[in-house]
């Protein structure tokens, strides 16, 4: 069993690996979406760009937050000062 993880795992860490498991996913994935019904309306469209757009933004603050960004956001720089 090892030996058949060990030759997967090899096979996975190519471009080419990678690229037919991506495939072979979003065929998975279309297949599922087809064969069952979804009957959200606008209710889930709403709902699918509410979903989308936290996962956005969390993204970018995580982004923006980290140490791979030019610009640097930092919450000692969010604090309000107190000038006269």
């Amino acid at each position: 069993m090892k030996t058949a993880l060990q030759k997967l795992r090899r096979v996975l860490n190519t471009k080419l690996g990678f690229f037919l498991l991506v495939v072979l996913l979003f065929c998975l994935k279309s297949y599922w979406a087809y064969q069952n019904e979804f009957n959200l309306g606008v209710k889930g469209a709403a709902l699918a760009t509410l979903t989308a757009q936290a996962v956005s933004a969390a993204w970018v603050l995580k982004f923006l937050f980290g140490n791979k960004s030019i610009l640097k956001i930092r919450k000692k720089n969010l604090k309000e000062k107190q000038t006269l």
